[in-house]
């Protein structure tokens, strides 16, 4: 589902063009997730598939990102 703003497609929900382990620098476009609970409560967390690290960055790029 997308919408119109100002003369530009924007989706509903953002996502990152790749994904930067941060213990073993593997890069990935496709995020594996584990559920956790901690204190009675379940988060859903993204991991890297290759070592399972929560410590992860997110990159991405857009022109108008660049130009600032």
């Amino acid at each position: 589902m997308s919408k119109k703003t100002k003369g530009k497609e924007t989706t509903d929900v953002w996502r990152p063009d790749v994904y930067i382990c941060n213990e073993c620098n593997h890069r990935f476009a496709k995020a594996e997730y584990i559920t956790k609970e901690e204190d009675g409560l379940m988060f859903q967390r993204t991991v890297c598939p290759n070592c399972k690290s929560e410590h992860i960055r997110l990159s991405s790029w857009s022109e108008e990102d660049f130009k600032k």
